[in-house]
C-alpha cells in the first residue's frame, strides 16, 4: 500500500501472495468533500490480481471480482462499523456486470478531476475528430475503472502519475467484465511488484464499445512526437522550422502531416485556454513539460 511504499524491492520481491491495498483512493476529492473516493483491496498472487473488492462508500455499492469468474455489483451496503454479510446475502444481492441499464447512445470518456495532462486534452481532440456524441465525464478515483465495468462509460485514458495500488482492484474488476486495461506507449499488459512502483500512463476500453474503435496507436504517435521534441521545442512549438518537423517525424516513427497537425491542436489549445483562464495557464497547456517516462 501507499503506506508501505518505503519498503525495499529486496524485502518483497519474491512474494508469491500479498494484498495490494488502498485504504483511501481518490484522496484530493476525500479533501475537497466531493465524495469521489473508494477503498481498494486487491489480492495479488505471482504479480497477478485474482481478486479484488472496490468500495465507493458514499454510493454504497460494493463491486467484485475473482478472475475467471466474473465481476460483480452489492447494491445498498452502508458504512457501519458492525456491518456483517453471509455469504447467502453478498449472492442473493450481486448483479453482474456490465449492467443492461447502463446502456446509452453516446461515447462517454472519463478523465480524472483532478489529474488532466495536455495528453488528456489531446485524446478527447482525437476522439472528437472522430465523432460529434463524445461525451467527457470528469471523476476521481477509481471509481473510473468501476463506471466501465458497469458500461457506464467507454473509455478511460491515464496520461498522470499512478502507483500500483490505484489501478490493481479496478483493473480485475474491468477485465471480468470484458474490458481491458493497456499500458503505454507498448500496450501490454499492467505489471505488479515492481522494482519502481509507479505505473506507467495507461488506456482502458469498456465491454460495450459498439461502432467506434478509436485507435491506440494514434494516441501513442502523440507521445512520440513530444519525446522527439526538446524541452524548449515543448514550450514554443513555434520555433521549429520545416527540417526539424520533417526530422521529428522520422525520429517518432510518424509524418509531417501529423507532426504539424499535433502543433496545431496544440497551439489552438493553448490559445484558447489563455483566453478564458489567462496567460499563465495558456502558458502550461503546451507544457515546458518534461521528457515522458517510459
Amino acid at each position: 500500500s501507499e503506506e508501505g511504499r518505503e519498503m525495499l524491492y529486496d524485502e518483497r520481491k519474491n512474494w508469491e501472495m500479498f494484498w495490494l491495498v488502498d485504504p483511501l483512493d481518490g484522496t484530493v476529492e476525500f479533501i475537497k468533500g466531493n465524495n469521489e473516493f473508494t477503498v481498494n483491496i486487491a489480492l495479488m498472487v505471482d504479480r497477478v490480481c485474482i481478486c479484488a473488492v472496490v468500495y465507493v462508500p458514499f454510493l454504497q455499492k460494493v463491486y467484485v471480482a475473482s478472475r475467471e469468474i466474473g465481476s460483480f455489483l452489492i447494491d445498498g451496503i452502508a458504512p457501519a462499523e458492525d456491518a456483517c454479510y453471509s455469504y447467502e446475502d453478498i449472492c442473493a444481492r450481486k448483479q453482474r456486470l456490465p449492467l443492461e441499464s447502463s446502456a446509452h447512445d453516446s461515447y462517454r470518456i472519463a478523465v480524472s478531476r483532478s489529474h488532466q495532462t495536455p495528453e488528456t486534452a489531446e485524446y478527447i481532440e482525437l476522439a472528437k475528430r472522430d465523432r460529434a456524441d463524445v461525451e467527457v465525464v470528469e471523476q476521481g478515483s477509481s471509481y473510473k475503472f468501476c463506471m466501465l465495468a458497469e458500461g457506464t462509460i467507454d473509455y478511460y485514458p491515464r496520461t498522470s502519475n499512478t502507483y500500483e495500488w490505484d489501478p490493481a482492484a479496478g483493473e480485475v474488476i474491468l477485465s471480468e467484465a470484458g474490458g481491458v486495461t493497456k499500458a503505454l506507449p507498448d500496450m501490454a499488459k499492467f505489471a505488479y511488484n515492481k522494482e519502481s512502483l509507479l505505473n506507467p500512463h495507461f488506456v482502458c476500453r469498456g465491454r460495450a464499445i459498439k461502432d467506434i474503435d478509436i485507435d491506440d496507436n494514434a494516441f501513442k504517435s502523440i507521445e512520440a512526437i513530444i519525446n522527439s521534441m526538446t524541452p524548449k521545442e515543448r514550450t514554443n512549438p513555434e520555433i521549429l522550422n520545416g527540417s526539424r518537423r520533417t526530422r521529428i517525424a522520422k525520429g517518432s516513427g510518424t509524418n509531417i502531416q501529423e507532426v504539424n497537425r499535433l502543433l496545431k491542436q496544440f497551439e489552438q489549445t493553448r490559445k484558447m485556454m489563455k483566453m478564458v483562464t489567462g496567460s499563465k495557464m495558456g502558458k502550461m497547456m503546451m507544457p515546458g513539460m518534461p521528457k515522458m517516462k517510459r
